[in-house]
């Protein structure tokens, strides 16, 4: 986990963290944005990536999308991941228009493929059990913290919602797991309000004409080069795109 929330009611990144904690010299106390419970930094002098983490017998039922996205399923192969990268590409503008209808109003281009660098990133494309429907949540996770509030994408079920340090509105019956996004936010009145969203993994079911604007600018803005597509590849999938543009 590499958000946390500090005693004073901020969201704040492992790495702005660790800089405060270490200008001041000691670490306050910093809280789970999903169960409440304090963490700790782990891994500040390793090469193990420095992250907050659970005190020791302290459970929480949050795991990142890349814990369990991995508890199943088989190894993606090498071609299994390029039919998954223009899978990516074909439904773009969908993804983008997912997250800007619903999460990120003023959502433009640049900033999209800013983010989506790191989505593209092999570690992530090559997960298992990953396909595009997942690709507008991971992008939230990956965003990091945007007007105030940080977005955490997690699978979740038996929450006892009364123990939560942090209320949450009741929104489903959680006696199995489901695909949740957590949105942790900071208020003007120096409070954390939070809310959980089951996310949507059937929106590319619905038709959508590419909009040869939207195409344009992410092929002005290099979508072929952030996945690493063939020039003969790219050729291939900008004419079928063109071919369906409105």
């Amino acid at each position: 986990m590499f958000y946390s929330i500090t005693d004073n009611n901020r969201i704040i990144h492992i790495n702005d963290y660790r800089l405060e904690s270490e200008n001041k010299g000691v670490y306050s106390p910093t809280f789970c944005p999903f169960c409440g419970k304090e963490l700790f930094v782990r891994a500040k002098n390793s090469n193990e990536k420095t992250h907050f983490s659970h005190k020791r017998n302290q459970s929480c039922s949050f795991k990142s999308y890349t814990e369990f996205f991995n508890s199943a399923g088989h190894t993606k192969t090498s071609e299994e991941i390029e039919i998954f990268k223009e899978c990516i590409i074909k439904n773009l503008y969908q993804i983008f228009l997912k997250l800007q209808s619903d999460f990120i109003y003023s959502l433009d281009t640049t900033l999209f493929l800013k983010i989506l660098k790191k989505v593209s990133n092999p570690k992530i494309l090559k997960l298992r059990n990953l396909n595009c429907n997942h690709i507008p949540y991971i992008w939230l996770n990956e965003l990091g913290k945007f007007d105030n509030q940080v977005y955490l994408y997690t699978n979740s079920g038996k929450l006892d919602l009364n123990k939560l340090k942090y209320k949450i509105p009741y929104l489903w019956n959680i006696t199995e797991k489901k695909d949740i996004i957590i949105i942790a936010q900071e208020n003007k009145d120096n409070t954390i309000s939070r809310t959980i969203i089951p996310i949507d993994l059937n929106f590319l079911d619905y038709n959508f004409e590419y909009s040869y604007k939207f195409l344009s600018e992410i092929t002005s803005l290099k979508i072929f080069d952030i996945f690493s597509i063939s020039s003969e590849k790219s050729e291939l999938i900008l004419k079928e795109l063109l071919n369906v543009c409105k």
